[in-house]
């Protein structure tokens, strides 16, 4: 990834991660790691179920699965699904929470580059 892009990814003030075809994290923003509570280091080469155990076999593993198997979108909404990932509000923030967790929408995309292996974008 070059530089200028890598910049781009930190500066988002969504939270970006990327998986392998594997499902292993090979991309982990700045914003994640102030929400999460989770360092970058700590996070890339970890299965998404190794750091969030709460999320195994639900809607979201189902999701990365369509991703990654069948290059299939999803999006998934707070209002019917509440929070998908154990994020949290900084300090002083007066974000809308459930359970002191963010509320969120998660968008989980099929990444696709010629001649290389799927991965999976997911926004929150």
């Amino acid at each position: 990834m070059t530089t200028l892009a890598q910049s781009a990814i930190e500066a988002c003030n969504i939270g970006i991660l990327v998986l392998n075809q594997e499902g292993r994290i090979v991309v982990w923003n700045a914003w994640l790691v102030k929400h999460a509570r989770i360092s970058e280091a700590q996070a890339v080469g970890l299965r998404i179920e190794e750091i969030f155990p709460e999320i195994a076999n639900t809607r979201i593993c189902q999701a990365i699965r369509m991703a990654l198997v069948h290059g299939l979108s999803s999006i998934l909404s707070q209002s019917l699904h509440g929070a998908l990932l154990p994020l949290f509000p900084l300090k002083g923030q007066p974000h809308a929470e459930v359970g002191g967790q963010l509320q969120q929408t998660v968008t989980i995309s099929p990444l696709n580059s010629p001649g290389k292996e799927r991965h999976c974008l997911i926004q929150v």
